[in-house]
């Protein structure tokens, strides 16, 4: 069965990167499948987090129809998944642009 657990607020600041991270951490030590996605899309810091400075392929992509999302899952050591948002400027830009 699929648990979606979401980390949000309308403020900055307030810790939502730092406890889904912590989160997802956790739950993967305690053997469950997780996979995190980024959907801050103008300050997007997940991927750091993770030690993830290059991604090629981004949620960003995926919504934009430029690739499917499983090319935009990246896995890290510790066994979990990881769907970040782009950290490249123009994309930031962009797609803020566009809402």
């Amino acid at each position: 069965m699929v648990k979606i657990i979401s980390i949000c607020s309308g403020k900055g600041g307030v810790g939502k990167t730092v406890v889904a991270s912590n989160l997802s951490v956790a739950l993967t030590k305690l053997k469950k499948r997780v996979v995190i996605l980024d959907f801050n899309f103008t300050t997007p810091h997940l991927s750091l987090y993770f030690g993830l400075f290059s991604n090629p392929i981004t949620l960003n992509s995926f919504l934009r129809n430029e690739a499917e999302l499983l090319d935009a899952v990246y896995n890290h050591p510790i066994g979990l998944d990881i769907v970040p948002s782009s950290l490249d400027l123009i994309n930031i830009v962009n797609d803020a642009g566009a809402r």
